[in-house]
């Protein structure tokens, strides 16, 4: 009878086991997929760094040449254009560097609290891999939220992003014309 009981322990034992490394391997790969968003956003972040740089060159020398004098309608239109076009700009740069806050992200906690959980010698093999396994599917939910709320903001920076270099190309394009026609 004990040869049937220690069997089925055993049992119990490697399926709260498989639990636990499935529930490492889900978290693990949440990690990677947080990692790949950030590092997408920080790609994404540099190239449109640089084009911030580059308005705002063309941004200092515009604000020289139309802010003077507005007396045409076109100067004060594209006076608006180029301070909206810097509003969402610094906007989306925002919105985009907002991805890199991992506030709110857990990690499996190795602090003095886990140590007194393993030296608890009541706590057999079979309640620390349920324990630990468990720990890991919270912290794998949170991160999971956590880590769909910041591809949220990179996607709409992302899109933002966009819409603001397709409104620089119309800015040069107008601010070029204007030039040309002096």
């Amino acid at each position: 009878m004990s040869g049937k009981n220690k069997t089925e322990e055993e049992k119990d034992l490697e399926r709260w086991k498989l639990f636990y490394s499935l529930s490492s391997e889900v978290f693990n790969r949440e990690e990677a997929r947080y990692e790949r968003l950030e590092e997408k956003a920080s790609k994404c972040l540099t190239a449109f760094t640089f084009l911030l740089v580059i308005y705002g060159f063309l941004w200092g020398s515009a604000l020289k040449t139309l802010m003077l004098d507005t007396q045409t309608f076109l100067k004060g239109l594209l006076s608006v254009f180029s301070v909206f076009l810097l509003l969402l700009f610094i906007f989306s740069w925002l919105l985009t560097f907002r991805t890199f806050q991992t506030r709110g992200r857990e990690v499996m906690p190795l602090g003095e609290d886990t140590v007194k959980y393993f030296k608890d010698k009541e706590r057999n093999l079979r309640a620390i891999y349920e324990g630990l396994g468990k720990t890991n599917k919270k912290a794998y939910e949170n991160n999971k939220r956590v880590t769909d709320e910041e591809l949220n903001r990179f996607k709409l920076g992302y899109k933002m992003i966009w819409v603001s270099t397709i409104l620089l190309i119309i800015f040069i394009i107008m601010y070029s014309t204007y030039l040309w026609s002096l």
